[in-house]
């Protein structure tokens, strides 16, 4: 059975989110027959609850990649002569959206060396396209054609902003140059429609795309991947309307990128001035988003000129580090890590909104109908998929204070590993999506980047988080693999990496 993510999450009606919310329970108590990495093996499912339970869980990274290896195939299906990536494989997200798989893509698919599923999930996507946008979710391909794009929806800004960095990262982990020259007009067309200006219709009305004349992007309200709208009434939790933080990273990301691969074309002018269009949205970021919250070291705003609480404290300013690189100068980069780690961060994945915020929720009750769990869905839950973007920060702050490789992939080691913990000790053998927020934390609230102990003692605090949404999600397998893989905590497939 499929579901959008609206289903849950979105506008949807009365009738089927009724049924949702009877469904919730019984998923939950009646595990699907679904292989699992763990399900129906015993012995081994002890043996990694043992070990992880004595400490010694990075002890065999070859079976450890083994089962996140496996916990990454269930999420890869092959209907319709195409390659998709589910959103989930268990309880209910089960189809594909745009904006999941592009994240999710380079550690299920690059970091397991499966780079022609990779090209062909890209090209799937690809061929949809219309007007700069491309879908997140695909239900009626007989309906599509290029004048009358029926049977997708176009509905997200920061999906066609992934799809870039996936055509990004799957060229450069494969080396084909020719899928990267085959991809390059559609990126050509994202990239001048976003500058121009684009948009798709909902709600009855257009929801228009456009750059604004400081070389930003302003987006419309519940585009992004915070798109709760728990009674479908076009009232989002968090709207996000305006320059958010992670589109206008990627947008600087995905511009930078572009000017390289114009260069490598031959296409020398188009490239000039992707890199003039590039420095210029530098400088407006660093002026529009940089601000020092009171009590804070400094941070970036979620977003400016549009959603009244662009000033909370939020995990997507990371993006800006983990895909921004010289988007942001080392001082500030450590600064957002900084303030990222001591407010944002638990042991199983980034909270949604700073714990210091009047508005934070510290819990997520799955069983809850939609109109109440949804106020805490992006408004302080954990997300375990957050995880990849603070571990490439933190990364490459540590490599500027100098850290050796081992002293960082130790540092890596703690911070993954309650979630792998949690992955090994439950049958299922998967990360679910998200966590509870949970209560402050003591030794991340005083973290120093100085400490040379680093975030270890920090993280092996006990922690009051409890599991909620699906239970396996795959951009919250992906992350970690990827993290693990990239950083090499536990060897890829035949050498892959999967790494930008």
């Amino acid at each position: 059975m499929k579901r959008s993510r609206c289903g849950s999450h979105g506008p949807r009606g009365g009738r089927a989110r009724l049924l949702l919310m009877m469904m919730v329970l019984l998923v939950w108590a009646q595990p699907d027959s679904s292989a699992r990495a763990l399900e129906g093996e015993g012995p081994l499912r002890e043996r990694w609850s043992g070990l992880a339970r004595e400490g010694r869980l990075w002890e065999d990274p070859r079976g450890l990649q083994e089962l996140l290896f496996r916990a990454a195939d269930g999420f890869v299906r092959h209907e319709g002569g195409g390659v998709q990536i589910w959103a989930a494989d268990r309880d209910w997200f089960l189809e594909e959206w745009g904006r999941d798989t592009f994240i999710a893509l380079p550690g299920l698919l690059l970091a397991t060396g499966r780079h022609a599923e990779a090209q062909a999930n890209i090209r799937g996507f690809a061929r949809y396209e219309h007007e700069g946008l491309i879908p997140n979710r695909i239900a009626d391909v007989s309906k599509w054609t290029p004048q009358n794009p029926q049977g997708a929806e176009y509905n997200t800004s920061d999906g066609p902003m992934w799809f870039v960095q996936a055509v990004r990262r799957t060229a450069q982990a494969s080396g084909d140059e020719a899928f990267e020259a085959e991809m390059a007009p559609v990126i050509r067309r994202i990239m001048e429609r976003y500058r121009t200006g684009t948009g798709y219709r909902r709600y009855n009305r257009f929801n228009r795309i456009c750059m604004d004349s400081d070389g930003l992007v302003v987006t419309p309200a519940q585009s992004t991947w915070m798109d709760a709208d728990p009674d479908g009434l076009d009232r989002p939790v968090t709207p996000r309307n305006g320059k958010a933080v992670e589109i206008n990273a990627l947008w600087y990301a995905n511009l930078r990128y572009l000017a390289d691969l114009e260069r490598r074309l031959g296409r020398q002018q188009d490239a000039a001035a992707c890199e003039a269009l590039a420095d210029r949205v530098r400088e407006s970021f660093n002026q529009r988003f940089w601000f020092e919250p009171s009590g804070g070291c400094g941070a970036l705003r979620d977003v400016v000129d549009g959603d009244p609480c662009g000033d909370d404290i939020r995990p997507n300013m990371l993006v800006a580090i983990s895909v921004g690189e010289d988007l942001l100068s080392p001082e500030r980069q450590q600064a957002v890590v900084l303030t990222a780690t001591r407010e944002l961060l638990t042991p199983y994945g980034m909270r949604t909104l700073s714990d210091r915020s009047p508005r934070y929720c510290e819990r997520y009750d799955t069983s809850q109908p939609p109109i109440l769990k949804d106020q805490a869905y992006h408004q302080g839950t954990a997300w375990p998929w957050l995880m990849g973007p603070y571990a490439d920060a933190l990364v490459r702050v540590r490599r500027g204070q100098g850290w050796p490789e081992p002293r960082i992939q130790a540092e890596l080691r703690a911070l993954l590993q309650p979630l792998l913990e949690y992955m090994v000790a439950h049958p299922e053998g998967t990360i679910p999506e998200v966590f509870d927020g949970g209560r402050p934390c003591e030794g991340l609230q005083g973290f120093s980047l100085d400490d040379p102990a680093g975030l270890t003692a920090a993280l092996a605090e006990p922690s009051d988080q409890a599991a909620g949404g699906t239970r396996s999600q795959a951009w919250s397998v992906a992350e970690v693999l990827r993290v693990c893989v990239e950083h090499g905590l536990v060897p890829g497939r035949d050498g892959a990496s999967g790494a930008p």
